[in-house]
């Protein structure tokens, strides 16, 4: 790989020895993937997965000792990781997720590492949303981890990113990532194509089509014809559900996202190589694999990926004058932002003078969080079940037996989430 003189010097130890490591790191990654360049990134959004550090590439010496020495990320970051971290969180959080004693010591440790680092802890699985996303226009390269986000990055913002995890560090601290995958423009284009035959009037619309275009494209780049006016927060259902169901890292929307003005520029020209068409009998097949019909409700759990505060206003309008069921469980998780302008907007004390909680931080995530409900502690727990859980994300629903243990999965609208909450039943 050709390398600037700014980068042989940062992998010669000008910098220091956390830089060194982690351009070694970013060096070997762009040989194993064939890259000839480093690029340049305007930005990264890092996940510090300190319990997979080992000796060699990271550890937790190196880390301590650069920061001693003043070491500090080259680019705009922000943190992906658990707002769990904070001094001032009150034990009786720690105690009510359950999060064992090793987890809580880490997440504590990995958040102070990265505001020592200059990483603004967002903690949030949606950065985009509260990120200044316009120091990154269309066609900038940056690193960024979580599923849904790295999808909606590249497809409705245009921004380039690889699918990545240590890296993302490794690439704040340097500034740079190898000129490969999705960094590439041959690689950005479609693969094949869904022809939606039926009026896309839901999210949950969106996140049955992402599972459905997910398990067939695998890999691949889909592109979809038929969609009309997306807003948001279906866009970011519909990133969230590629990610799960398939390996997909970006898609594109005829007339909608921004390389795909129309379809010969989504697929470069060329022919894709198959043509699905959507209809509602294919919903609401999925919508069968995914969820059961009817029962009683245990733990309701809605933002996955975080609420928006468009979505925390619509929660609070839902819950006005109700009260959650009592032996119900609903959670709403957003963005540690999100959650203070709810605040300042008088919806937070709607929303838990219902009886609900407000989750903030990735911790509070039943997909990926140490805490209880959560896969590291159902899976050293096999006894654990959360029961029988509704939400009105696709992806939630697609992980839950699997991370939760749920006896029964509910699947629907924001609307019929709340009335499960508010009646605890699902119908």
């Amino acid at each position: 790989m050709y390398l600037t003189g700014e980068e042989k010097a940062m992998l010669n130890g000008e910098s220091g020895r956390l830089v060194s490591e982690a351009m070694r790191f970013l060096v070997t990654l762009g040989d194993v993937f064939e890259a000839e360049r480093m690029i340049d990134i305007s930005y990264t959004n890092i996940g510090m997965a300190s319990r997979f550090w080992g000796k060699g590439w990271l550890t937790v010496e190196l880390v301590e000792d650069a920061i001693k020495q003043g070491v500090k990320v080259r680019v705009p970051s922000t943190f992906n990781n658990c707002g769990l971290g904070d001094p001032s969180t009150p034990e009786t959080i720690w105690e009510t997720l359950r999060v064992s004693e090793e987890a809580k010591q880490r997440i504590v440790w990995e958040n102070e590492i990265a505001r020592a680092l200059g990483i603004v802890p967002t903690c949030t699985c949606s950065p985009y949303l509260i990120c200044d996303t316009r120091a990154c226009p269309v066609g900038s390269h940056i690193c960024t981890v979580e599923s849904s986000a790295i999808v909606y990055f590249n497809s409705v913002l245009g921004i380039r990113t690889e699918r990545d995890c240590v890296a993302s560090l490794f690439a704040g601290l340097t500034g740079k990532y190898p000129a490969h995958g999705f960094h590439l423009d041959e690689n950005r284009l479609g693969t094949i194509h869904f022809k939606v035959e039926e009026d896309m009037t839901s999210k949950l619309d969106f996140g049955l089509l992402g599972m459905l275009a997910g398990e067939r494209s695998g890999d691949g780049v889909p592109v979809f014809s038929g969609i009309s006016h997306p807003d948001t927060e279906e866009l970011m259902e519909l990133s969230a559900s590629l990610a799960s169901s398939g390996r997909v890292t970006m898609f594109h929307i005829e007339g909608i996202t921004p390389e795909a003005h129309d379809l010969r520029a989504a697929f470069g020209g060329k022919e894709p190589s198959e043509t699905v068409t959507i209809t509602r009998t294919d919903f609401d097949a999925m919508y069968d694999e995914l969820s059961d019909t009817e029962g009683n409700v245990d733990f309701v759990c809605l933002g996955c990926p975080h609420y928006s505060i468009y979505e925390m206003q619509k929660v609070a309008e839902l819950l006005k004058g109700r009260r959650v069921h009592n032996g119900v469980t609903l959670w709403i998780c957003t963005s540690p932002a999100t959650a203070m302008m709810a605040g300042l907007a008088g919806y937070a004390d709607t929303i838990q003078n219902a009886g609900a909680m407000i989750m903030t931080g990735p911790n509070f995530c039943t997909v990926a969080g140490p805490g209880c409900p959560g896969p590291e502690y159902s899976f050293s727990h096999p006894e654990y079940s959360v029961g029988a859980i509704a939400t009105d994300a696709a992806k939630q629903a697609y992980y839950a037996r699997s991370n939760l243990r749920a006896r029964k999965v509910f699947l629907g609208s924001r609307d019929q989430c709340i009335d499960a909450a508010v009646t605890g039943q699902w119908r």
